[in-house]
């Protein structure tokens, strides 16, 4: 754990407090240069901006990295927090002397601001080109910055420029990769990965399913390279390990061009939960197969309150537990991720939910010694039992219904882009009767409360399959379901109408099979997510408001028929490299990342569309068309498009890319404007109006 002692307090160096906003790799600021105070001549000056990366993670701070130059000499200066926040190394700060120690186990490295020598181990050295550590400001809030190179070469990591992008990666020391397992025999199958000294990762999962593609679980191992037999590999590089697991079709490693880091890829035919961790005894790397908990909260969902369980996993093996006032979920051969590993609970005291509880179960008392097991107890208010609660699996997700069951026995599922089912199981054999207005698109089912019991809902659906569920009480007797088809959508009745225990209705939207644009695949990635907030708004975050308006650029282009993938669909953390690496593995078509703008003071306003200058892949024109819309569509005040060389995500992915600021969330009138449903929508549809336009003239 990381320790900051202070021999003199001074709170503005290393400040917590929440910034304007952060820096990460977006257009938060509208340049690519950055304004600091110099606490030493006290004057102001503009500086380029660094991106920084650490083993393959994009790092956020309120402050970027510059680069700073002094006597025809350039450096890179970074805040030092973003070091030992990230590496975990001790500092301490010297208010008197104005001197930072970064302490190690092996080293003590001083840096005095404004000094061009340093102290290793007691041992006075020059930094390189004479540029010290400074002391700068920014909006207010001053930083320690100190030579990125320096430092980190003194902790024992690898940095490494990439002028393209202007970013500075920091790496542990280069590894390799001496052999490669599947390990059949433990209780949870693994791949083990002998390297020469520990390796650092970052992964994903990209689901395939709705687009007619093959799940994939990616684990990219950075800044190593193979020292194995060639005889190994086949012509094309791959290393194929041979797994026999059920939900998996196949797993390879290969070199990643142009990187210095290797993929391993595992192709999935189902969801399949993933860990991978470093095992320090053995010094391998250890990719293994097992469910996790990623998240637990409270939703409402389809007029019933819930709460929600992300897994790793579809579906999830599931224990469930009911005692007279609360409910025992047990994710089995599962590890808890959720709260980093930690028991904890969560206080609702609302809707029949007094608490939640959670653990890494010790299972030895109720299973086998070698099973995992991830409890989430659901302790229940005054005056409920558990014979309110119902609890169902659905994909990867657990629902723990506290106000009764409103999808017991009903099940609407979308399969793909142009289809859909409804299921609905009875608990007694009946009867039913349906009615279909061709005018209307209305389907509507007479159903026996003898034969099931449920909750009433109103649902707006909107897939471009289904608009709308609706389920009332026709009489005494009968429930009355009603479907509203989409326009294009048909729907064939798969059941008997007497004496059935199932009704299975089937749709399928000829128009959107038919689409031109079927074969048309868009990433759509809403910026920003989870710790990284983007710019903080007065009423809101850019995270917030990307992702709304990403979601609904998604239901827009689904709805004529096109392919899409978004990055996110909820409030997480995702790498710039897995958003890029994402539409690359996936062989996008277009990508579109939605972001918000923002800057120091209140006074710009209006929207811009940023691209990479990339004649053959028409960027600028993909900008132009898309800007066009969203102005007209908006009224809002045009700053044109802007050529980004090196924003990562534009710079590295390999279709036709643009970054969409749909306006300034620092400016009081256009946050209220961007946090309108109505205003949303509206940039959604322009968005999508402007990929159109785009193909069209493409």
């Amino acid at each position: 754990m990381r320790k900051i002692v202070f021999v003199v307090i001074i709170s503005l160096i290393f400040n917590l407090s929440i910034p304007l906003f952060t820096y990460g790799e977006s257009s938060t600021d509208i340049s690519e240069n950055i304004n600091l105070l110099d606490s030493k001549t006290n004057k102001t000056q503009s500086y380029p901006v660094v991106n920084l990366m650490l083993s393959g993670e994009d790092l956020v701070t309120d402050v970027p990295g510059i680069l700073y130059s002094l006597g025809g000499y350039t450096r890179t200066l970074v805040p030092i927090s973003i070091i030992t926040d990230n590496l975990g190394y001790d500092i301490l700060w010297d208010g008197k002397t104005k001197e930072v120690t970064i302490t190690t186990e092996s080293k003590t490295i001083v840096l005095k601001i404004n000094s061009s020598d340093a102290t290793i181990n007691g041992e006075k050295i020059k930094l390189p080109n004479d540029i010290p550590a400074k002391l700068m400001a920014y909006n207010g809030t001053y930083r320690t910055m100190v030579p990125v190179r320096f430092v980190t070469e003194q902790l024992g990591k690898e940095i490494k420029w990439i002028n393209d992008t202007r970013t500075v990666e920091i790496n542990e020391p280069k590894q390799y990769i001496k052999s490669i397992v599947y390990d059949r025999e433990r209780h949870f199958k693994e791949i083990r990965i002998k390297t020469s000294g520990k390796v650092k990762t970052t992964s994903y999962y990209i689901d395939g399913t709705k687009l007619n593609k093959k799940n994939k679980y990616v684990v990219d191992i950075q800044n190593v390279d193979f020292k194995m037999d060639k005889i190994n590999f086949d012509k094309n590089g791959y290393y194929k390990i041979p797994i026999e697991l059920y939900g998996i079709d196949s797993a390879n490693m290969y070199k990643i061009k142009d990187t210095g880091n290797i993929r391993l890829e595992v192709n999935l035919d189902i969801k399949k939960g993933f860990d991978v961790f470093y095992d320090d005894k053995s010094g391998e790397l250890v990719v293994e197969f097992i469910n996790s908990v990623e998240d637990i909260r409270y939703e409402k969902l389809y007029n019933a309150d819930a709460i929600v369980i992300d897994t790793n996993q579809a579906p999830p093996d599931l224990n469930v537990k009911y005692l007279k006032n609360a409910v025992i979920v047990d994710i089995v051969n599962s590890k808890l991720k959720f709260n980093s590993g930690k028991f904890g609970s969560i206080d609702f005291k609302k809707d029949g939910i007094e608490k939640v509880s959670f653990s890494q179960f010790d299972p030895s008392n109720e299973y086998e010694k070698d099973d995992l097991v991830s409890r989430v107890v659901v302790n229940l208010s005054e005056g409920k039992t558990s014979d309110d609660v119902y609890v169902e699996d659905i994909g990867d997700k657990v629902y723990i219904y506290v106000s009764g069951a409103p999808l017991n026995g009903f099940n609407y599922v979308k399969n793909g882009l142009d289809s859909g089912t409804l299921d609905i199981n009875f608990d007694k054999k009946g009867s039913y009767k349906t009615n279909y207005d061709s005018n209307s698109k209305l389907l509507t089912l007479e159903v026996p409360k003898s034969s099931i019991n449920l909750d009433k809902m109103n649902v707006d659906i909107d897939d471009s399959i289904v608009d709308l569920i609706k389920i009332d009480d026709m009489d005494m007797n009968n429930y009355l379901i009603s479907l509203k088809l989409s326009k294009g959508t048909s729907y064939k009745n798969n059941s008997e109408k007497n004496n059935i225990d199932n009704i299975s209705l089937s749709f399928f939207n000829k128009e959107l099979s038919n689409s031109k644009y079927k074969n048309t695949l868009v990433v759509i990635d809403p910026g920003h997510g989870g710790s990284d907030a983007g710019a903080v708004g007065s009423k809101t975050y850019e995270k917030t408001l990307a992702l709304i308006v990403g979601k609904k650029v998604k239901k827009e282009l689904e709805s004529l028929g096109f392919k899409v993938y978004i990055t996110r669909d909820n409030d997480k953390r995702v790498s710039l490299q897995e958003r890029t690496n994402i539409a690359n593995s996936l062989g996008a078509d277009l990508f579109v990342s939605i972001h918000m703008n923002s800057y120091v003071n209140a006074n710009p306003y209006g929207l811009e569309v940023l691209y990479n200058p990339n004649d053959k892949l028409k960027n600028k024109e993909f900008a132009e068309f898309t800007k066009n819309e969203l102005i007209n569509s908006l009224g809002a005040f045009d700053r044109g498009i802007v050529s980004r060389p090196r924003l990562y995500v534009l710079r590295h992915t390999e279709m036709p890319s643009i970054l969409t600021e749909l306006g300034f969330i620092s400016n009081p009138t256009e946050q209220d404007k961007l946090m309108n449903v109505d205003y949303q929508t509206k940039a959604a549809k322009a968005i999508a109006k402007g990929i159109l336009d785009f193909l069209s003239f493409k």
